[in-house]
């Protein structure tokens, strides 16, 4: 769950020759927000998403391969990309196609609409609202302490991926979909067609937890605490 703090980032963009070999930095202002939401309006891949309390901007980020369209609009960071970036970390271990970081004194909101694939999001430094993520495939997630029940929802079908959150939060995860090979803490699941309904023994008595929710089907996935 490392994560390499960017350099300072402007919106500047530079680009070269290739598709594949275009980089942008993209940032916006804080001004005086106190919450912020960010969207991905057609997926994400490969990205390293993270929180930064010292950041003084709303977020700073870094684009490389096919570029985005990024927009910010009272607080809504919105990034559209007309062609998901190839991930080829694992094999040549390249750049991320994608660095980004918000601001961690405000409260956020974060929605991957058309799913989550190899991404790293650790949001251990962020005040996370609510996460909306569809689908999800091979993807680590730190959660940040709560301060109220926070929902994480996964609309489609999740497989290989953790989910860490504080030592000590309670937690409820409902999946609706046939799944298998799960792990939620020392609680091991099989193969189970009709879906599965775990919670830690304190959620019922102490309202800053987690509701996470799978509407598909679900397969290699464990949650874990740092």
């Amino acid at each position: 769950m490392r994560h390499q703090q960017p350099q300072a980032l402007t919106m500047a963009s530079d680009n070269t020759q290739s598709a594949y070999d275009q980089s942008a930095n993209f940032s916006a202002p804080r001004c005086s927000l106190s919450n912020g939401r960010l969207v991905f309006a057609s997926g994400a891949i490969g990205v390293t998403l993270y929180g930064d309390p010292l950041l003084p901007d709303l977020y700073q980020a870094h684009f490389t391969g096919h570029l985005p369209n990024v927009s910010v609009q009272t607080g809504i960071v919105t990034i559209q990309y007309n062609q998901l970036p190839v991930y080829a970390r694992s094999i040549n271990n390249e750049e991320a196609p994608a660095t980004i970081a918000l601001n961690g004194t405000i409260a956020w909101e974060i929605e991957c609409r058309g799913g989550l694939a190899h991404g790293i999001a650790d949001l251990r430094e962020l005040a996370l609202r609510s996460l909306d993520l569809g689908s999800v495939s091979g993807a680590a997630l730190a959660l940040p302490q709560p301060a109220e029940t926070i929902f994480i929802y996964m609309a489609g079908s999740v497989s290989d991926v953790v989910i860490y959150r504080p030592r000590g939060v309670a937690a409820r995860v409902q999946i609706n979909g046939s799944a298998s090979h799960l792990r939620f803490d020392e609680q091991d699941f099989g193969a189970v067609i009709d879906g599965v309904r775990w919670q830690s023994v304190d959620y019922n008595k102490v309202s800053a937890r987690y509701e996470i929710s799978i509407a598909g089907s679900a397969s290699n996935v464990r949650m874990a605490t740092w």
